[in-house]
C-alpha cells in the first residue's frame, strides 16, 4: 500500500555575478525548462505544483521545487458479472460503478475471486481506458471576446477521437472550460489549447476511467470482483524510500544543461 500521496523534489543552483544571476534564475523557471509531463505520466504521476525562488546571498541562489501527485484524486470502481449457466464460469461483463478522476495514465485492472477456496482456472484480463471529464483553470487570461477550445495529443489509441469543449467568458476572462464530449480512449491527458482575441488563458484536462475492456474472459469464476489500481500504486505497492528513485534526478540533467552550471538535487521528500 502506498503511504505517500505526493513527493517533493527540490533543485538549487548557486549564482555568481549579476548577469549570470538573472539568466540562471530565468532558466530555473518552469517556462524555460518545463517538467517532462509525458514522462511522468508513464509512471502514473502528475505535477501538482512547480515553484521557483531566488535568494540574494551571498552567494545568490535560485531554487526550483516540484510537488508530484503519486495517486489519483478519486479511485474508479467496478463490478464483474460471470456466466451463470454453471457453478463457475467466465466473466461476461465489467461494469463501472465510479469513474474516478485525476488519472494521468490508465490504471491497472485486476479481476479477482472472492469465494473462499476458489481459484479461477484461467485468469481474466482487462484494461482501462481514459477520457476527459473536466478542465481545471491554471490562468483565466484577459482580453477575450471570442475563444475556441481544442484538445491536442494525449496518446489517443488507434481509432480514438479528441475531446471537444467550449469556453465561458465573463468580462474578458475565460472563467471555465466545459467538456462537451469526453473523447478518447486516451493514454494520458491531452493538452487544452485556447485560441481567440485575448491571451494568457491556460487550462488542464482532468481524466477519468471512461471504459473497461475485457481482453480475456477467463474461466472458473464463482464470485468475481474487480479492483482498479493507479499505475504508480500498482508498480510500487509498498511504501518506503524506493518510491523516490524514479524521480531523484528527474530534472537534474535538463537544468544543468539549461543553466550550464551545477544543479544540486535534494533528496526527494515523501508527503502524506
Amino acid at each position: 500500500m502506498v503511504v505517500a500521496s505526493h513527493v517533493r523534489l527540490g533543485y538549487t543552483v548557486t549564482i555568481f555575478g549579476p548577469n549570470t544571476s538573472l539568466s540562471i534564475a530565468a532558466l530555473m523557471a518552469p517556462s524555460a525548462v518545463p517538467p517532462p509531463v509525458d514522462e511522468l505520466a508513464n509512471f502514473g504521476v502528475s505535477v501538482s505544483t512547480d515553484t521557483t525562488a531566488t535568494a540574494a546571498g551571498p552567494p545568490a541562489t535560485a531554487s526550483r521545487t516540484l510537488t508530484l501527485n503519486l495517486v489519483e484524486a478519486a479511485t474508479a470502481t467496478a463490478t464483474a458479472t460471470r456466466d451463470q449457466s454453471a457453478n463457475s464460469g467466465p466473466i461476461t461483463a465489467l461494469t463501472l460503478t465510479a469513474n474516478g478522476s485525476g488519472y494521468v495514465a490508465p490504471p491497472i485492472v485486476h479481476v479477482t475471486e472472492t469465494a473462499p477456496g476458489e481459484v479461477p482456472t484461467i485468469q481474466a484480463i482487462a484494461h482501462a481506458t481514459l477520457d476527459v471529464v473536466s478542465a481545471t483553470s491554471v490562468a483565466n487570461g484577459t482580453g477575450y471576446t471570442v475563444a475556441t477550445v481544442t484538445f491536442v495529443g494525449g496518446g489517443l489509441v488507434p481509432g480514438g477521437v479528441q475531446a471537444t469543449g467550449h469556453a465561458t467568458i465573463v468580462g474578458t476572462a475565460i472563467t471555465a472550460v466545459t467538456v462537451d464530449t469526453p473523447g478518447g480512449p486516451y493514454r494520458r491527458p491531452p493538452k487544452i489549447v485556447i485560441t481567440g482575441d485575448g491571451s494568457g488563458a491556460q487550462y488542464t484536462a482532468v481524466m477519468q476511467v471512461g471504459n473497461l475492456v475485457l481482453d480475456n474472459p477467463g474461466e472458473g469464476y464463482v464470485s468475481p470482483a474487480v479492483s482498479i489500481v493507479g499505475l504508480f500504486k500498482s508498480t510500487w505497492p509498498d511504501g518506503g524510500p524506493d518510491q523516490r528513485q524514479p524521480f531523484y534526478n528527474l530534472l537534474t540533467n535538463a537544468l544543468q544543461t539549461a543553466t550550464a552550471t551545477k544543479v544540486v538535487a535534494a533528496t526527494p521528500v515523501l508527503l502524506p
